[in-house]
């Protein structure tokens, strides 16, 4: 694809799958490009809940056959949702997900890198081997937190693993979810205390995610002026903008711009 993105969670419950699944979304929105979002969390995702699709096929029905992907084979493992974004879930079966290994997943992703513009992945919140191939390949990781302690506390534990592994700033992206709500820590905190920059806030708005998962309609369908939406929508143009395209509201025509880094 233009470049395949990864969230993920400094912890679970920070987030990061409304936020993967509407970022998702919007970049079909405000690109109409091929747009992939694949559940990355074997054991444990909710990316089908969020988007009220009840299916029986799932990544691991592609591992048969990964000496040979037709074109036709991953169309029909894909399930089209109706915002225009076609989703990859994860097994419901517990067996099947421990039977993928990272080579396996590997190749997927690079199938799926050949037929997309865009390949969202979210991804756990705790690392494994899996996990580590999505991070490894993508060119832009969005790691979630919230603005309280616990959260904070792992997001400083990630971004050292993080530099570690030679990820740079313009790789790895900070993005604080539930920003400036009541009672948290302020931002410039965070990025004291983190040592590193915000790149992305988003506002809290716990009725609306809330009421948009309960329903399964995802906010950039239901709410995409609510504040939530405009700032995953703010955020899904600065990827675009990175790779050096700006798409007009009005019109859906490109232009090329200048690569530019966050």
């Amino acid at each position: 694809p233009i470049y395949l993105i990864a969230v993920r969670g400094s912890k679970g419950g920070v987030g990061a799958t409304v936020l993967a699944v509407n970022l998702a979304i919007s970049l079909y929105q405000q690109s109409e490009r091929r747009v992939c979002l694949v559940d990355g969390n074997l054991f444990g995702g909710d990316v089908s809940l969020a988007l009220d699709i009840l299916t029986s096929r799932s990544l691991t029905d592609l591992i048969p056959n990964l000496h040979a992907l037709t074109d036709d084979l991953v169309a029909a493992t894909m399930v089209r949702h109706s915002s225009g974004i076609d989703v990859l879930a994860a097994p419901n079966e517990l067996e099947r997900a421990e039977s993928v290994t990272p080579e396996q997943f590997q190749r997927i992703l690079e199938a799926l890198c050949t037929r997309y513009d865009f390949v969202v992945v979210d991804t756990a919140s705790f690392l494994d081997q899996n996990s580590l191939v999505v991070l490894d390949m993508a060119s832009i990781v969005l790691l979630i937190c919230t603005p309280e302690i616990a959260a904070l506390k792992n997001a400083a534990r990630f971004l050292k693993l993080g530099s570690e592994f030679g990820y740079a700033v313009e790789k790895l992206w900070l993005v604080v979810n539930r920003l400036a709500s009541s009672g948290s820590i302020v931002g410039s905190d965070i990025e004291n205390h983190l040592h590193y920059r915000i790149s992305a806030g988003i506002p809290s708005d716990g009725a609306a995610v809330v009421q948009s998962l309960n329903r399964g309609d995802p906010l950039m369908t239901t709410a995409p002026k609510s504040p939530v939406g405009r700032s995953i929508q703010a955020l899904a143009l600065r990827l675009l903008e990175i790779e050096g395209w700006a798409f007009a509201n009005a019109d859906r025509k490109s232009t090329r711009l200048n690569s530019s880094h966050v």
